[in-house]
């Protein structure tokens, strides 16, 4: 789990650098190995930014990073997962945010918003993160397992 870091402002969280498109090696498979949404791609860079509104009244969470599509085709939809918690591990919220038509060896810019719940103050209390890949929202929501 990755801690959070403060931003000044919004104009901070707006750029993400992207790194250098790193060569990576697929071994072969046979049909009955066919490689799962998280052999197919990898987060390479993440972060989790809690920024203020223009009027300093609220806290927004975001969480950004850099993926890439390790194969040599098209991976037609991506389901970014992502859990907040508390400085005890206690699950606060989570966000689904999806992509699509990723294109082969593609290094992509994500940003998942992290919608807060009227009562309380999320941001505050949010102290850190996980990140899960699927192929689609309904595994996504069920399938909790695969965390970076």
């Amino acid at each position: 789990m990755k801690r959070r870091r403060y931003l000044s402002g919004l104009a901070a969280a707006s750029t993400i650098s992207l790194a250098g498109c790193m060569g990576v090696d697929i071994p072969f498979m046979s049909s009955s190995e066919q490689p799962t949404i998280q052999d197919q791609i990898r987060i390479l860079d993440h972060d989790m930014l809690i920024y203020p509104t223009a009027d300093d009244d609220q806290l927004f969470i975001d969480v950004v990073g850099e993926a890439l599509n390790t194969t040599e085709q098209t991976i037609p939809s991506v389901v970014l997962f992502v859990e907040l918690f508390d400085s005890s591990g206690r699950p606060l919220t989570y966000e689904l945010e999806s992509f699509t038509g990723i294109e082969p060896r593609e290094i992509w810019e994500f940003e998942v918003p992290i919608f807060m719940p009227e009562e309380g103050d999320l941001a505050a209390e949010a102290d850190s993160y996980s990140i899960s890949v699927y192929d689609d929202a309904r595994s996504a929501d069920t399938n909790k397992d695969y965390k970076y």
